[in-house]
């Protein structure tokens, strides 16, 4: 039972960190692309 609830939090977590992860990565392109742009 505790492995069963660890491994769901474990599943949730991963997906959570995941999606913030695209999305700073996204993020991160944009910022750099500007500045690539502000560059030259």
């Amino acid at each position: 039972m505790v492995f069963q609830l660890t491994e769901t939090v474990w599943r949730r977590a991963a997906t959570v960190i995941g999606i913030l992860y695209r999305a700073h990565q996204r993020r991160c392109k944009l910022v750099c692309y500007r500045f690539c742009l502000a560059e030259r």
